[in-house]
């Protein structure tokens, strides 16, 4: 092999000097029949899902282009175009539920359907407006509990940019902002950063390298816009619910928790939704999606070996937090770094496992869970969506329900597909990182708003 060194950019000619004129030098392989242009990209990583990761891809960045008739995207054999988008969606992401930060796990679906049905009732809203700088936009609201209270950023190459918070306006929503017409097109162009994951009016100066004025009001715009369009659909909201066909046969979790979490991530930076770095300026009112993750040290449990008791209980006692649950218990699917007290069993009864060694020991495990109930040939199931932190080939997980009297209590289980069961907890339950799918049934054969503890045993 000759040895020579060669730069990083490659170009297909003739003795390296020569450009190609003629298609008969084009091999068969990269020849065209129509016009367009074809992407090679050489040295790829191979991945046994590379082909799923890459539809993935597609369905969260470019679902409106594609919508919209602007774009058709082929992955090896598969043809995505606006007439199959809504069912390779639905195969793809069988649920709303965006389960963290990672852009590994972001979700399309509500986001599509906020535009695809935008005004064919109270739960699809469109709210047209026109921005002195920025000119017409486009906000789609999609209403339903269990949603990510998030909205995706996008202008005129339907590409999605970023995705933000607008905390404590409205809880269960997906929005959808679009600025596809100038001046705003062209303005947030040149707020967008080489990555394409944000806007922000530091990356539009002027001749005099000073952030450029339009910069600085269609960000403001911006942001009043959709805080009062949301702040305005949460005021109209008649009474306290509002009725989803359907609705009935699905049950979440509350999201306090988990919204907490997401914001000690982003903490006031502006999204990454492609490199997972972050922006130095802080947004008042809007947090992006962050890759980084917070590393918390493990609470360690020594458990020693004892018999099986039973209390009373007036002997037990538990700080009720500020909300009004019990202390740990972990509202919303996420605990603190302590795990609080141990949980009551049925009828008041404290469960202390014995182990089979004098002393062992488990670590407080820090997971996000969403909970799907569905009724199945008249039984009720109930999917734990469980985002755990890594692989874990033991973990406990205890599952304590919200009653009548906003006590949690434990109801024993009866079935699982993973683990096994000891009265309201789950053992030797094997874990993957990130997306875990865990059904069980109650014996009460009812939906209850579930709370969890996870630890790894070790």
């Amino acid at each position: 092999m000759e040895d020579k060194t060669y730069t990083k950019d490659g170009f297909f000619n003739i003795n390296y000097e020569h450009p190609v004129s003629s298609t008969e030098d084009i091999p068969d392989f990269f020849k065209r029949s129509e016009s367009g242009t074809d992407i090679y990209i050489i040295g790829l990583i191979k991945s046994e899902n590379r082909k799923e990761q890459m539809i993935r891809s597609v369905l969260n960045n470019f679902w409106l282009a594609v919508y919209e008739k602007k774009l058709i995207v082929t992955v090896d054999n598969l043809r995505i175009d606006c007439d199959n988008l809504q069912q390779i969606i639905d195969d793809y992401f069988p649920d709303e539920i965006e389960l963290s930060t990672d852009i590994e796990n972001w979700n399309p679906k509500p986001y599509f359907k906020a535009v695809k049905y935008a005004g064919n009732n109270e739960q699809y809203q469109v709210f047209p407006g026109k921005l002195p700088s920025l000119g017409n936009v486009k906000l789609y609201v999609y209403l339903n509990k269990g949603l990510p209270n998030r909205t995706c950023y996008l202008r005129n190459p339907k590409m999605v940019v970023y995705k933000g918070r607008r905390r404590n306006i409205i809880n269960g929503y997906a929005a959808v902002f679009v600025c596809d017409e100038d001046p705003g097109n062209t303005i947030l162009k040149e707020m967008e950063n080489p990555a394409h994951n944000e806007w922000k009016k530091g990356n539009y100066k002027d001749e005099n390298d000073e952030i450029h004025t339009d910069a600085t009001n269609a960000e403001k715009e911006l942001r009043q816009f959709v805080n009062e369009t949301l702040k305005q659909l949460s005021k109209s909201k008649i009474g306290d619910s509002t009725f989803v066909s359907g609705l009935e046969d699905y049950l979440y979790s509350t999201e306090e928790l988990l919204e907490k979490y997401e914001e000690q991530q982003m903490q006031g930076n502006s999204p990454s939704s492609m490199n997972g770095q972050q922006s130095d300026e802080a947004v008042d009112d809007e947090t992006g999606l962050q890759t980084t993750e917070i590393e918390k040290p493990p609470v360690k449990i020594e458990l020693k070996r004892t018999e099986s008791q039973e209390i009373k209980e007036d002997e037990v006692q538990v700080e009720p937090d500020e909300d009004g649950g019990e202390e740990g218990t972990g509202g919303g699917g996420r605990g603190g770094e302590d795990p609080g007290p141990t949980p009551l069993g049925p009828n008041g009864k404290l469960r202390v496992c014995p182990t089979d060694e004098e002393v062992n020991s488990k670590l407080f495990l820090d997971v996000i869970l969403r909970v799907v109930a569905q009724r199945e040939e008249g039984k009720l199931y109930h999917s734990l969506i469980i985002n755990s932190p890594r692989d874990i080939q033991n973990a406990e997980i205890e599952l304590m329900v919200g009653s009548d009297n906003e006590r949690d209590d434990g109801i024993s289980l009866v079935t699982t597909d993973n683990g096994n069961i000891d009265d309201n907890a789950l053992n030797q339950v094997q874990l993957v990182k990130g997306r875990n799918i865990v059904k069980v049934s109650f014996s009460d054969n009812i939906k209850h708003s579930i709370k969890a503890k996870a630890y790894e045993i070790q």
